[in-house]
């Protein structure tokens, strides 16, 4: 697929810590984003990243809302070629977020959690290519909860000075709560290693 999307974003880049304690609490981010594209597909997110005073918790997490198109060639056999296929557009609202506390040693532990909702699917385009009633198919809503450990030795959690690294490790149980419809357990491991690129004098 091909296409041109337009949009903003803005990005408040802040502080949290007091007047004593801002040289040992790293930066916070908070911003807002939105997107339109030529597929019809508008997307409007808050998002933050934040260090509070003197680093005693770390919160970072996103919300938002999509309404989106997408091709869809169905899991039937045969399915269509690249020209014959069927559109699908829905709704999309979701908020995710972790809350951790600072264990010493710029490591954390606490919990993450994440909802997502799927409403107003409504399917169009070639009605020769049959799909097959699959769950979710009209529409869904999922909450998980569950731990996060994170290591997060950096200077600076959007442009490290020098080298660094950081890891991740959550597990996400979804359960019947706050609507949610389906129980099944997501695992997500995510490091990261930064390397210093000297400048070259010219």
């Amino acid at each position: 697929e091909t296409g041109l999307s337009v949009g903003f974003n803005l990005n408040y880049f802040f502080n949290a810590g007091d007047s004593a304690s801002k040289a040992t609490t790293r930066n916070s981010l908070a911003g807002l984003e939105f997107r339109y594209t030529s597929r019809k597909q508008t997307t409007i997110q808050a998002s933050w990243s934040i260090y509070t005073n003197q680093e005693k918790y770390f919160i970072n997490g996103a919300t938002g809302f999509a309404d989106f198109y997408e091709r869809f060639w169905t899991l039937t056999a045969p399915s269509g070629d690249n020209n014959r296929f069927r559109e699908l557009q829905y709704y999309r609202t979701y908020f995710r977020n972790t809350f951790a506390k600072n264990l010493g040693k710029q490591s954390f532990l606490g919990f993450a959690l994440n909802y997502n909702r799927i409403t107003n699917m409504r399917l169009s385009g070639d009605t020769t290519i049959k799909v097959n009633q699959i769950l979710g198919a009209n529409g869904s809503t999922v909450f998980g909860i569950g731990p996060v450990l994170l290591f997060a030795h950096r200077d600076n959690q959007f442009s490290p000075s020098g080298e660094a690294w950081y890891a991740a490790f959550n597990g996400l149980f979804y359960i019947n709560a706050l609507g949610g419809q389906y129980t099944f357990q997501q695992y997500n491991i995510d490091l990261r290693q930064y390397n210093l690129i000297k400048a070259t004098k010219g």
